[in-house]
């Protein structure tokens, strides 16, 4: 997968899709985190965002931190 690039074209709002590619997950994981409490993955910021849900960013970041989901070289 092409690392990302943390600029500031980054995107403010991002879906699972975007999710996935961000922490260098198969597409289908983040709904799997979103689905399992325990992955503790945080509720989305805006609950539909033409008709998904969308979190920020900074949100996802975070909390890839957090649980040790964010690789060194993806933020």
């Amino acid at each position: 997968m092409p690392s990302m690039d943390w600029g500031p074209a980054v995107r403010e709002v991002v879906g699972k899709p975007e999710i996935a590619e961000l922490l260098g997950v198969d597409r289908g994981t983040p709904s799997v985190w979103a689905k399992r409490p325990s992955a503790g993955m945080p509720k989305p910021d805006h609950p539909q965002v033409n008709g998904r849900p969308a979190w920020r960013v900074t949100t996802i970041i975070d909390w890839a931190r957090r649980t040790g989901r964010l690789k060194e070289n993806n933020g």
